[in-house]
């Protein structure tokens, strides 16, 4: 009768201490999945913070910038000579290259709405006129 007590309890034993090897190994497991998570966390936010200068890189190469137009006086051809006058640019050219676009996600067109900027008006007289900045639908991004 014993025999089988002690059969039992060395089978349970054996069980047990299965058991708790398994543990053991799941917890170093879930060490190395912690381990794993945070370095993922770090890399995500250094890829985060590039990310977010790159698009600040990105909208200050797209700002417009204006030449400075500065008069400088050219001779009159005479009225016999063969100069040929240089076409001027039309808005048609220059409408082109004025697309909205959302600089986040790329969309265009019709998702991309001005609106006005409260935080920066421009006159007061005759009524308050705000600057316009862009917003996107499909993403929400302002720019």
């Amino acid at each position: 009768m014993y025999s089988n007590m002690e059969k039992l309890t060395t089978k349970y034993e054996r069980r047990i201490s299965e058991l708790l090897e398994q543990i053991r190994e799941f917890k170093s497991q879930i060490y190395q999945y912690k381990a794993l998570l945070e370095d993922k966390d770090y890399h995500i936010t250094l890829l985060y913070n590039e990310n977010l200068e790159l698009k600040a890189q990105i909208q200050n190469l797209q700002q417009p910038t204006t030449p400075s137009r500065t008069y400088t006086p050219q001779s009159h051809p005479s009225p016999g000579s063969s100069q040929v006058a240089q076409p001027m640019p039309t808005p048609k050219t220059q409408s082109t290259s004025m697309k909205r676009q959302c600089p986040n996600c790329g969309a265009s067109g019709f998702a991309i709405r001005e609106i006005d900027d409260k935080t920066q008006v421009i006159s007061y007289i005759p009524r308050r006129i705000y600057a316009k900045k862009k917003h996107c639908i499909k993403c929400g991004y302002e720019f």
